[in-house]
């Protein structure tokens, strides 16, 4: 299948010898293909064709352009449940405008997505607790250095999942 399997990367357009863009090569999907699947009926074999090209066509557009406001929605998003935790679901609901959003990014708590959701909600409670430890006792040992780094790999951390989607 097209996960499996390596995809090289060719030159596109050579002129006097020099590559001027490079994009990988996906294999064409045709219903000839063999697939994992040799024992599904009909409607199974159309929706893995449909997944193949569907897969096809994101990794031809993967290296797309970037866009602003897509890393301001996934930035601000992130942020919102880093700090805020489940408090903050009300406003992702509306910000992802529904549960499939959420559900992608592990900040619903469904049936499926509860591991995800736990390792979120984990995150955000240590987050929580040190940040609630640190303005309520002050603890002499705590520079305000270390609270600086805890916070700018939070954002580091949302920096690149916001440019991810």
């Amino acid at each position: 299948t097209l996960l499996a399997m390596p995809q090289p990367i060719v030159p596109v357009d050579v002129h006097d010898g020099a590559a001027t863009e490079t994009r990988p090569v996906v294999p064409e999907v045709t219903e000839e293909e063999p697939t994992a699947r040799e024992n599904t009926t009909g409607t199974g074999k159309e929706a893995l064709h449909q997944f193949d090209e569907g897969l096809r066509d994101w990794v031809m557009n993967a290296s797309g352009d970037f866009q602003k406001h897509i890393f301001a929605i996934e930035f601000l998003g992130q942020n919102l449940f880093t700090f805020f935790g489940p408090l903050s679901m009300p406003l992702l609901y509306f910000l992802y405008q529904g549960t499939t959003g959420m559900r992608n990014r592990g900040f619903w708590m469904g049936r499926c997505d509860m591991p995800f959701f736990i390792v979120q909600t984990v995150i955000w409670a240590f987050l929580f607790a040190s940040l609630v430890t640190w303005a309520v006792f002050r603890p002499p040992d705590v520079k305000i250095i270390e609270l600086k780094l805890l916070l700018t790999s939070c954002f580091m951390r949302n920096v690149t999942i916001g440019i991810k989607y």
